[in-house]
């Protein structure tokens, strides 16, 4: 019982967290549409069902075209067109791939570079394609009372806007991706108004424009003012990256043993969070210098240089363990990221790999490039989506010869002698010499800073017998007397220098001496005076 209450709590989120995926507020321009000042552009005097069957069942591309008129009226660069179903001035030297415009022609340029810049930045960012045409609009109000009219496009279709050079016309032409119903507006309209907005065909070409626009508009006949503008063609941006989401956590759309609710992962997420289970942990039990006598050569199987860090990360995901890798720009984690990756193709397993930024994408897909697995790797993001280029990618894989096996046996004995060796050299210098708790590493160490403050210094002299008998306790003893002895030197100064470095006397004074001392030391002023005196007068008899 309680099992069963875990799961429908966790289905309750899920359902939850998938429809705060949405955003069916007025802020979202598929549900509120509002013609930007600065960008996006607006095409008149074409049929819906034209424009859709060329666009998209033929892909041919179209130029925009300036009113010429309008640039005789000479427009305030800050107006706003307002927004008209019908065009009514005529289409002057227009050919069927030319689609015209109600703006002069600064105006129009201004707004294509604006717009083209604002889409290859999203493409460039995110990997996502934001730029889309809209096909029909849904005039909706928000109650039978309110005069505020808003806009809902119907048929929202990706396109992308380029030109051959700097000098040349931006042409607009369908990008090949998959799109389908407004979900932000279906929505919307169920739980707002209790009204199903038809689905719109997975086909492009099963899409009948007109059929369809007729369709909305005897669902929302009922509705007090509310009508579908059948000639309404807005180029824009919109948004479908967390619809997408939306769609893929519809339970309905996986079997009754694959729902989302039922992985693990989503289970801790929503429940009872994350449990340690460190008998299956690697970095709890392996420490990095054991690394080496832990794992075989070529297991796991890092394409790329790894310090121990990254080799245990590696380690972790090969066990299936859940972990989180973090670290500053310019620590490795693409890097890891690769090896993570080449070890999973190693295994024959499949990874999908995700990431907020396209740029990311991109230099983990280049590393992968760079060590001849990138035909390994498929690319489902941005223009990469479309049908075409996929089935293309998956074409060029599959083609491709069987790769020649090398001897990676011998190679893998070598490097696990080779490894050995130098973990035979790490250990001993880093083994305490016999007891004396000092390391060979630690003494090499000493040897050159003794011998870089005393350059001149033959030390090959210095040799001091026994040492390599003296334990922990008796070398911490010398080497405390050395310090008392630099503390002397430093105070005294240099023993040979001293007044009393050839007195025979081999202890110390005890206070009855220094009184003899000092008679003998009086004793011996007199004498040097005299012997002044008597020098002097001898030196003035001689002259």
């Amino acid at each position: 019982m309680t099992t069963k209450i875990q799961e429908l709590s966790i289905a309750y989120k899920l359902d939850q967290e998938r429809k705060a995926l949405l955003d069916t507020s007025n802020r979202n321009p598929l549900i509120n549409f509002r013609r930007q000042r600065a960008a996006g552009v607006q095409v008149v005097g074409v049929p819906c069902k034209e424009l859709y069957d060329r666009l998209v069942i033929s892909e041919q591309s179209y130029s925009l075209r300036h009113d010429p008129s309008a640039d005789e009226e000479t427009p305030n660069a800050d107006v706003l067109y307002d927004y008209s179903p019908s065009y009514s001035r005529p289409i002057r030297n227009a050919s069927k791939n030319t689609l015209q415009t109600p703006y002069p022609s600064l105006e129009l340029n201004r707004r294509l570079r604006r717009t083209h810049a604002r889409a290859r930045e999203a493409i460039e960012e995110t990997g996502v394609n934001v730029l889309f045409i809209a096909l029909g609009m849904l005039e909706w109000y928000e109650a039978d009372q309110s005069d505020i009219k808003h806009l809902a496009p119907l048929i929202v279709v990706p396109v992308s806007l380029d030109r051959i050079n700097a000098r040349g016309q931006f042409r607009i032409g369908y990008s090949g991706e998959d799109f389908g119903t407004n979900l932000s507006l279906s929505e919307k309209l169920r739980e707002e108004f209790r009204l199903r907005l038809p689905e719109l065909p997975d086909d492009p070409s099963e899409i009948h424009v007109d059929e369809y626009f007729n369709t909305v508009a005897d669902l929302v006949a009922n509705q007090s003012n509310w009508t579908v503008d059948k000639t309404s063609i807005e180029l824009s941006f919109f948004s479908f990256t967390k619809l997408l989401m939306y769609r893929d956590l519809d339970s309905e759309n996986w079997p009754g043993d694959k729902q989302p609710g039922c992985h693990p992962v989503v289970k801790s997420l929503l429940g009872d969070g994350f449990r340690k289970d460190t008998s299956q942990a690697i970095a709890g039990s392996i420490k990095p210098e054991e690394l080496d006598r832990k794992y075989e050569p070529g297991k796991p199987a890092a394409v790329m240089d790894a310090d121990s860090s990254q080799l245990l990360a590696i380690m972790e995901a090969g066990a299936g363990n859940n972990l989180v890798v973090e670290g500053p720009p310019g620590t490795g984690k693409s890097q890891t990221i690769a090896n993570i990756l080449a070890e999973a193709i190693e295994r024959g397993n499949k990874v999908l790999f995700v990431s907020e930024k396209m740029a990311a994408l991109e230099v983990v897909k280049r590393r992968m490039d760079n060590i001849g697995l990138g035909v390994a790797c498929l690319e489902l993001h941005s223009n990469k989506a479309r049908k075409t280029d996929l089935i293309a990618n998956i074409r060029d894989t599959w083609e491709l010869s069987q790769p020649t096996s090398h001897n990676t046996n011998s190679i893998a004995r070598e490097i696990a002698e080779d490894r050995e060796r130098l973990n035979e050299y790490a250990f001993h210098v880093n083994t305490p010499i016999r007891d004396s708790g000092i390391t060979p590493i630690r003494a090499y160490g000493e040897i050159m800073r003794i011998e870089s403050e005393f350059p001149d210094v033959n030390h090959c002299e210095l040799t001091v017998h026994g040492t390599d008998l003296w334990d922990e306790e008796t070398a911490s003893k010398k080497f405390r007397l050395i310090e008392d002895l630099q503390e002397i030197i430093r105070e005294y100064g240099n023993p040979s220098e001293n007044p009393l470095h050839y007195s025979r006397t081999d202890s110390r004074p005890l206070p009855r001496q220094f009184r003899s001392v000092n008679r003998e030391y009086s004793k011996f002023q007199q004498i040097i005076l005299e012997l002044e005196k008597n020098t002097k007068e001898l030196s003035t008899k001689l002259g």
